[in-house]
């Protein structure tokens, strides 16, 4: 992804008031006065400096992307946090840090299927860097999926491919629902976790039909007590297509799901029977 990209996302992230209003709750709950901070994959720096007003002593930010950096680095210098804000220009998973009491880190996507959130976290937990009193926000993620009819007709073409569920338009091309919100599993971002994940579902057809697509959904927790299904620019459902199976009202179907986290959707594999 090129640098203007890179400034555009996090600017649509830095515009997403529910977004920012759930890490903000959720940074309240957790960092301590006196608490050293790692936040990950920082994009604007909204989520250290946020750390810093809440009583962190020092805040580690580290951001891959060089013209990203210099933007927290301008933005800390205007804000007055140059002392207490440790820059980082580094891919995460390699950097070289000292044990902190907090890591933030929102480099997330739907099922963790092709952001770092999942490889970052298990690097910085073999290299010391999360312990066994280190907090992490987000805490963790929970994983569903959902069976459809999907409408891939686009402007007089059939295209079956991934979707982002970036606008209400996107939902709304549903035509059938066979099954409620299944869940698949569930990752835990305190400690070490297999990049290979796997699931399997039953559930009863509602309906009469094609399934020819699912719903990919998570649920992600930042804390015990604050949680969202996702926000306008954050974790927002994925529509997946699948080979078409015709199925009955009343029908027991079977699937089974495996991917591997943090390589995209293609990698993505949900078997029907």
């Amino acid at each position: 992804m090129d640098n203007f990209s890179n400034l555009m996302m996090i600017n649509e992230c830095l515009l997403d008031k529910k977004r920012v209003a759930l890490f903000t709750k959720a940074v309240l709950e957790t960092v301590k006065i006196g608490d050293t901070v790692l936040d990950a994959g920082s994009g604007s720096g909204i989520l250290s400096f946020l750390a810093l007003k809440a009583g962190a002593r020092k805040v580690y930010s580290v951001e891959i992307d060089p013209a990203i950096s210099e933007i927290i680095k301008n933005n800390a210098v205007k804000l007055g946090y140059s002392r207490e804000i440790e820059i980082i220009n580094q891919d995460v998973k390699k950097v070289n840090l000292p044990p902190v009491d907090v890591v933030i880190m929102e480099m997330l996507d739907t099922w963790l299927v092709a952001e770092q959130e999942l490889p970052a976290i298990n690097a910085l937990v073999n290299a010391g860097v999360i312990g066994k009193t280190t907090s992490v926000i987000p805490a963790g993620v929970r994983n569903y999926i959902q069976f459809v009819d999907y409408d891939f007709n686009f402007y007089g073409f059939y295209m079956p491919q991934p979707v982002q569920a970036r606008n209400f338009g996107v939902m709304g091309r549903i035509k059938s629902t066979f099954s409620t919100p299944l869940f698949v599993d569930k990752i835990d971002l305190n400690k070490l976790n297999s990049p290979e994940r796997t699931g399997r579902t039953t559930f009863i057809s509602k309906y009469g039909g094609t399934i020819n697509a699912a719903v990919l959904k998570t649920k992600l927790l930042l804390t015990k007590t604050t949680a969202t299904w996702g926000t306008t620019d954050m974790n927002m459902p994925v529509i997946v297509p699948l080979k078409p199976l015709s199925v009955m009202p009343g029908q027991q179907i079977t699937t089974e799901i495996s991917y591997t986290a943090a390589t995209g959707f293609d990698a993505v594999h949900i078997e029907l029977s």
